[in-house]
């Protein structure tokens, strides 16, 4: 049986590695317009933790995220911060407090 109007098409798109630097639509008649810029990331020894930590605070701050969300995203800052304000900060360890709040955050 061919795809009729009134037939509805499998629009999911399955992806087997990865995606960067491309635009995915489904359906019909769509128009995407598409501006991209490409950044180039600073050495990761010439980042101030701190400073990117309280600008990252701000920014998820100013969300509307649920009460329990902002909660836990609080939490994984701190401990961030904690670590970043250590003598000798552990950058693996101020990554893997942050990585459990990123999944609330996504798509926001």
């Amino acid at each position: 049986m061919g795809n009729t109007a009134d037939t509805p098409q499998d629009r999911s798109v399955h992806v087997g590695r990865d995606a960067n630097r491309n635009v995915i639509t489904t359906g019909d008649n769509n128009t995407v317009t598409v501006g991209m810029q490409e950044i180039t990331l600073p050495a990761p020894d010439t980042v101030d933790m701190t400073r990117e930590l309280e600008a990252l605070g701000r920014t998820l701050a100013a969300l509307d995220l649920e009460p329990r969300v902002q909660k836990r995203i609080a939490n994984a800052l701190e401990e961030a911060e904690d670590e970043s304000n250590a003598e000798t900060p552990d950058r693996d360890v101020v990554g893997a407090a942050l990585e459990p709040f990123a999944r609330p955050v996504q798509g926001v």
